[in-house]
Order: structure tokens, then C-alpha cells, then sequence
């Protein structure tokens, strides 16, 4: 019995057949290594009158997971006029029953920079043909030839600012069921071999370094860089005063997280609330709060923090965490398989940091949020507090928690409203990795909820008896 041949498209129909096509340097090598993992077989046809008959053959030997990478390479292989050459695609692209195009982009300024680095190989033009032109005019040609592919593309992605962890969640998310990349996300990003959550702190302390560099001169008022923009910032909005900026901020954020983020992720912030990053129900939780302090800040108050945390519900573990001081541009931070936490400046570090050792009340620095009015009056009944401390200070949120973590304050009690996730995470990882203790106000651990508008009241504190001896003296 002779096996039937692959003869027309119906044959092709449910077979996994894709075509992956994109500019040079753009990230089509590791593309195909992604593809690859995702158990598809990658071929690169030398001339589009080949692709028919080497998928056929594929087929026959009952692989059904497909990817043809059809490029400049190609063109240049096949020997074919580009209006042939591209006549003789559309043709293998109806004899496979029209297979979705993923096209890979990118801006010239950063193709051109991929291209000309110490190391790399010439633009393939220049290469395998010996053309005698610029990476500039290469790209040229490159773009006018593959143009046409581009506009039959399904998926294009755009590699400009996308890491290979971006580039890898992508594709996933085009390529595989969202059990599957929860699976794969379980299995092999938590691995302890694999380290992501260095790969974590590494994007959130990038993010949170742009925040500040862009974000600072806007609250400095600095015109040579931010002009009549300033003002319009400084604006009150209907609804808040401080929204506008931070709104800049948070896009730093969901931009920055969309592009270097190899997983799935709920993202879960101040401003915008909850934003869904690839498949349903990721395991990886993002808590964000772009500015917080953002109405002292405008004001030139230098009391201002951004700070980003990522935590695993598969694991109940935070994953790595980064606070940064707006107006000094010093960053706190922390991680799962790092030992301790740690402070680095723009000219030092990184330090490692330990909180203080202090016990007694009577010794001890603490802090309250009490900038609002019924906080202010809340913190006046708690006359036991003030008058056992030795210092209260008026700050609150991430930056002071992780000021508890270096010894620059001793506690920081919020007994009032409670602090949203958001505000709260990030500072209590980096100060439990620290050495330091943050624990609700029932001593319980504190607890970790999707959702934007959970609140936990709560004390940080240096040391465990310090924390007893807070508890003792509340007014609850």
C-alpha cells in the first residue's frame, strides 16, 4: 500500500504550517530557536518554487508542525528577479492554503546599529553577494523587496525595543495554548536552574532608572528639556492633580514590561488598575506604582518613589523587587536567589543593606503616612506611640519601608486605611530580604491579592521586638 501523496491545499489545511519571514538583525535566529522549542521544525528553502515540495516532503514523513523562513536569503539563493521571486511566493503561499505570515521589524536606527557592531556579519547582500554598499543602502534594497511579504503578514512584531525574553513571549503567545505556556511557564522559568527572577529585577531596575531619568526633569521643572509640556503637567486634572504625570510614568512601565517580559502577566497599577499581558490567568502577578508621592513631588518636595514587584502564585513567592528615590536616582532592590537586599546610586554600589537593630520604642525612628488631614488626626489619638518614639516622622509608602531596610528609619506603621499592593509589596520583599520584619497588624504575613483595591494595614520594622513593642502601645 503506497502512502498518498500531499497533492493540493486541502491537504494542507490542518496541518501547523507557518511562515516566518522578517528584516536582517531583526531576531529571526532566535525566532526559530523559539519555534523550535515549541516542537516545530524550521526549514529554509534556497527559492520559493522549493517551499511546496519541501514542506510535502515533511508532511510524508508525518511531521506536522511546520515553519518556512522565506527572507533575504532566499532571494538572493533563488537567483530570481524580485517581481519572480515574489510571484513564485504568492504561488507556494495558495499551495499551502494561504499559511500565516509572522514578520519580524524593526527601526532602521537600531537595524543598522545590530548590523554594524564589532562582530556581527555584513548585511547578507553584502555577504553573499559581494555588493559593495552601505549597511544603510543594503537595508534599502532589503526593505523594498520584502515590503510585499510584510503586507501579507498575520502577526508582525516589532523588535525595536524587545528583549529576547520579550521576543520568546510573543511567539509564545501566538504559538501555544495558554495551558501550555503556563506549563512551560511553571516548569521552566521557576526552575531554580534557570534564575528569572534575575531576569525580573534586571527589567524592573532598567524600567524604574528610565522612570526617574525621564520623570525628574519634569518635576524640576527643567524647560531646556520639558518646555510648555511642564506646565500643562502641572495642570490639575478633574479628577486629580497629580494624574497626569503619572500617567507618563506608568507608560514607561507597561511599554518597558511589554518588551522585555518572556511571560505571561497581570499587571496591577495605580493608575490604569488591571492590564492582562498574554494568556488568561498568568501565573506571574506585576504590582506597579509609577510615582508615589507625586503631589509633594510637583511641589519640589523631594519625597517622591517609584517602585515595581513580581511575584509567582504558583510559588507564593515574591520574585524580585526595585524602589527608586525620584530625586536622588537611588534604587532599592532585591531578588528570590539573591542573598540579601540591596542600594547602588548613580556613582556607587551596589551596597548590600541590613536594617538597624533597635528594640525599644524609646530608640527607635518611625514613620507614619500622615500627610491627609483624617490620617494626621488619626495618628494624634495614638498618643501612646508618639510620646514612647523617639522620633515620628511624616512619609510613607515603598521609599520609607525600604529606608527601614537600610537603617535610615527604624519602623513604618500604617494603621489607618491600609496600603494598596501596589504601594506595599515592593518595600516589604526588599526589607524582609534585608533582614527586616513586615507583618500585618494580626502578625499574620501579609497577604497577596490580584486585586487593585485590596488594602492591609500593617508595621515594618527593624527587628522582631521592636515590632512587639509597637503592637503593645496601639490603639486599635
Amino acid at each position: 500500500m503506497t502512502e498518498k501523496p500531499v497533492e493540493c491545499k486541502e491537504d494542507f489545511k490542518n496541518l501547523e504550517i507557518h511562515i516566518l519571514s522578517g528584516f536582517s538583525a531583526s531576531g529571526k535566529t532566535l525566532a526559530n530557536r523559539f519555534l523550535e522549542e515549541l516542537g516545530f521544525i524550521t526549514i529554509s528553502p534556497t527559492s520559493p518554487d522549493e517551499i511546496t515540495q519541501n514542506v510535502s516532503a515533511l508532511v510524508k514523513r508525518k511531521i506536522k508542525k511546520i515553519v518556512v523562513n522565506v527572507d533575504i536569503r532566499t532571494y538572493i539563493a533563488s537567483c530570481l528577479e524580485a517581481d519572480i521571486f515574489l510571484s513564485s511566493f504568492n504561488r507556494a503561499l495558495e499551495e499551502l492554503a494561504h499559511p500565516p505570515i509572522m514578520f519580524l521589524s524593526c527601526s532602521d536606527e537600531v537595524l543598522i546599529r545590530r548590523l554594524s557592531k564589532e562582530g556581527r556579519s555584513l548585511h547578507p547582500l553584502s555577504a553573499m553577494l559581494g555588493m559593495d554598499i552601505s549597511v544603510e543602502e543594503a537595508l534599502s534594497v532589503e526593505k523594498r523587496i520584502l515590503l510585499p511579504v510584510k503586507e501579507k503578514a498575520r502577526f508582525i512584531i516589532d523588535t525595536t525595543l524587545t528583549s529576547v525574553w520579550g521576543l520568546r513571549r510573543k511567539i509564545f503567545e501566538i504559538y501555544t495554548s495558554p495551558k501550555d505556556f503556563s506549563d512551560k511557564f511553571a516548569r521552566y522559568f521557576l526552575s531554580d536552574s534557570v534564575h528569572y527572577d534575575q531576569v525580573l529585577l534586571d527589567v524592573g531596575k532598567n524600567i524604574v532608572k528610565k522612570v526617574i531619568s525621564e520623570i525628574k526633569p519634569l518635576l524640576l521643572f527643567d524647560s531646556t528639556r520639558a518646555g510648555e509640556k511642564v506646565e500643562n503637567l502641572r495642570e490639575k486634572d478633574p479628577e486629580d492633580e497629580t494624574r497626569k504625570i503619572d500617567i507618563v510614568a506608568e507608560q514607561e512601565y507597561i511599554t518597558g514590561l511589554e518588551n522585555n517580559v518572556g511571560v505571561p502577566y497581570l499587571l496591577i497599577t495605580e493608575e490604569s488598575g488591571e492590564i492582562e499581558v498574554g494568556k488568561s490567568n498568568p501565573d506571574l502577578l506585576v504590582f506597579v506604582d509609577p510615582l508615589d508621592g507625586t503631589d509633594l513631588a510637583i511641589r519640589r518636595i523631594p519625597l517622591c518613589a517609584t517602585s515595581i514587584c513580581f511575584y509567582s502564585k504558583s510559588l507564593n513567592e515574591f520574585l524580585a523587587a526595585v524602589v527608586g528615590d525620584v530625586f536622588t536616582g537611588i534604587i532599592y532592590y532585591a531578588s528570590k536567589s539573591q542573598s540579601g537586599a540591596y542600594i547602588e546610586g548613580s556613582d556607587y554600589g551596589p551596597i548590600r543593606i541590613f536594617p538597624s537593630r533597635v528594640k525599644n520604642l524609646s530608640e527607635a525612628f518611625i514613620s507614619n503616612f500622615a500627610i491627609k488631614p483624617q490620617r494626621l488626626l488619626s495618628l494624634g489619638e495614638q498618643k501612646s506611640l508618639i510620646n514612647n518614639s523617639l522620633r515620628v516622622f511624616n512619609n510613607g509608602g515603598p521609599l520609607e519601608i525600604c529606608r527601614v531596610a537600610s537603617a535610615d528609619a527604624d519602623a513604618l506603621i500604617e494603621f489607618n486605611k491600609g496600603f494598596a499592593g501596589y504601594d506595599l509589596y515592593s518595600g516589604a520583599f526588599i526589607l524582609s530580604k534585608a533582614g527586616g520584619v513586615c507583618k500585618r497588624l494580626d502578625r499574620e504575613r501579609l497577604q497577596v491579592q490580584e486585586n487593585v483595591n485590596y488594602r492591609q494595614k500593617f508595621i515594618a520594622t527593624c527587628t522582631e521586638e521592636l515590632f512587639d513593642n509597637i503592637i503593645s502601645v496601639l490603639k486599635l
